[in-house]
């Protein structure tokens, strides 16, 4: 009989290695395309590739630490400390982007 922890853990890897497909054949070279293009949006579509790309890295970051779970190559003190690590930079990066991104949308020029 499967381990429910172990489970839930397989199902987590499946979810995030489909965000992790999504993010890598259809947003982010779609995104890198669009931040080359030359006009007033070009700093939007940066942050919005900075957004694209900090999911991919916690979700690959993820996954790679709960195989190791999986495999018992790490303990779950220990999956749980780096995922905990990952996710609070990413929120933090996630949150600095959404700040300038909306900053910039709606900041009045003062004549």
């Amino acid at each position: 009989m499967i381990n429910t922890n172990s489970l839930f853990d397989i199902i987590s890897i499946i979810v995030k290695s489909m965000t992790i497909g999504m993010l890598v054949f259809l947003i982010v070279p779609l995104q890198i395309k669009e931040s080359r293009v030359k006009n007033g949006m070009q700093s939007l579509r940066r942050q919005l590739l900075i957004v694209g790309m900090t999911m991919l890295i916690t979700n690959v970051v993820a996954v790679i630490a709960i195989s190791l779970h999986i495999l018992h190559l790490l303990d779950e003190t220990t999956i749980n400390t780096v995922i905990e690590i990952v996710n609070a930079f990413s929120f933090f990066i996630l949150a600095i982007t959404f700040y300038i991104m909306y900053h910039i949308k709606f900041t009045i020029p003062k004549d």
